[in-house]
């Protein structure tokens, strides 16, 4: 029995994300689908539009056979780090033997190809873990995000011949994929598909419109409303003109969301709306009024005695996640760079050292038909294997357990976050039970 492994965000998921999943076994032979799925803050350094339980849930209705939730300490960095831990968590199931992924390019073997010419100019051989001679490109892509160039530009620049297959959102990911799975050795075999649709840049929300597009329909939508609790759930001649109504951002959605858990989206927007970097304002203004100098924002990752300085020198400047992330920004500071740092500042998320990091594998939730990898896991895993807090507080201890009380933080600080204008019990983590 074979499974095949994706890695991802689902925020929100997507015609293009299921396009991947129906077609991920067909490409790979595999009988199953595991998916590594980010947790309650993403990779670009903000909240999750919707939670990861509804995520997982929609997965599973759109061919997922099992979902694993990614720590959000490893899923809100950079993607180096963000494709380096991935992979060791999928290697530590034991199950997986492919790794499917996708990417503008669509042909593994450029794909490869640079990877392991970044690896050999950063110091790896092809084979092993030796320096070898080449040209300092590392620093002259430091240059180029210096001039203000985004990291997949800024490569592009840095290594001209390989700037067909650097450029792309997607292919910058699946390179950083490759590279870890070279230098971790990884018994997963690589596979991708061509990315469907318009470009991260193109605005359209089409049948494979991108996250980015989908994200910003339904943030201004419900922006347009006072409380997305108040809207009205029918159209009606009565209603305000643009105003976000169920069945009309139902309608425009369905461009480019699947109908298999669309109505779990909805659900939950209008049960307590969108979530975005508005929900960090007041935990980001906190934190940066606890600060006595500098020297504390470097056990931050990714903060350099330079920034460290400017965020302390304007702390007092900061009125919003947002407006502190624009004013920062500059030449040398990409937006999601920036982003990932306040995020860790506002949910106080220290720098750890990753060569010895803890970790665990956190089923969310398994299809009934799939049971058997529950079983699987548990003779092949090489971690740690939870299904809930009980089980974690059973089975993790020191550094591991460390990692999940931080997740079990993160998580019910999202929800009270996003619940804090109702009434009555938040969805809490040691509540929460496998879904399937």
């Amino acid at each position: 029995m074979k499974t095949a492994c994706l890695i991802a965000e689902f925020n929100p998921f997507h015609r293009g994300h299921k396009y991947l999943i129906d077609r991920a076994k067909d490409l790979t032979g595999c009988d199953h689908l595991a998916v590594l799925m980010s947790g309650d803050f993403v990779q670009r350094g903000t909240p999750a539009l919707i939670s990861r339980e509804t995520r997982a849930e929609i997965a599973l209705r759109n061919g997922a056979d099992i979902v694993f939730a990614y720590p959000s300490r490893y899923a809100a960095s950079s993607a180096e780090s963000f494709a380096s831990f991935a992979v060791r968590l999928l290697d530590g199931t034991g199950i997986g033997s492919a790794l499917v992924f996708g990417s503008e390019c669509g042909e593994i073997g450029p794909l490869k190809n640079a990877a392991e010419i970044l690896l050999e100019e950063a110091g790896l051989s092809r084979l092993q873990a030796k320096a070898v001679s080449g040209p300092d490109s590392a620093s002259s892509v430091s240059v180029h995000l210096k001039e203000g160039h985004s990291y997949p530009k800024a490569l592009s620049l840095s290594y001209p011949d390989l700037a067909p297959v650097l450029d792309g959102a997607n292919n910058t990911l699946a390179i950083a994929y490759l590279k870890a799975l070279i230098t971790q050795k990884s018994p997963l075999i690589p596979c991708t598909l061509r990315r469907e649709g318009p470009g991260h840049d193109s605005r359209a929300l089409e049948e494979y419109a991108s996250s980015s597009v989908i994200r910003s329909y339904i943030l201004d939508s419900f922006r347009e409303a006072d409380r997305p609790g108040a809207l009205p759930t029918e159209l009606s001649e009565t209603a305000a003109a643009g105003s976000p109504t169920r069945e009309k951002v139902c309608r425009v959605l369905e461009t480019a969301l699947p109908p298999e858990g669309l109505d779990l989206l909805l659900a939950e927007l209008y049960d307590c709306g969108p979530a975005d970097e508005s929900l960090l304002d007041e935990l980001l203004i906190s934190a940066l009024f606890k600060l006595t100098s500098p020297r504390d924002l470097l056990s931050y990752d990714d903060v350099s005695p330079d920034l460290a300085n400017r965020i302390f020198d304007n702390r007092y400047a900061c009125r919003s996640f947002s407006d502190f992330a624009a004013f920062l920004k500059n030449k040398a500071m990409i937006r999601s760079r920036l982003n990932r740092v306040l995020l860790h500042i506002a949910l106080d998320i220290k720098r750890e050292d990753r060569a010895t990091a803890p970790l665990y594998l956190h089923v969310l939730c398994c299809r009934r038909e799939s049971l058997s990898l529950l079983s699987e896991l548990s003779e092949k895993a090489s971690l740690p294997v939870i299904t809930g807090h009980s089980d974690a507080m059973k089975k993790l201890t020191g550094p591991a357990l460390s990692l999940y009380l931080e997740e079990v933080r993160l998580t019910n600080l999202y929800e009270a976050l996003r619940h804090k204008k109702k009434t009555g019990y938040l969805p809490c983590e040691s509540q929460k039970l496998i879904l399937v």
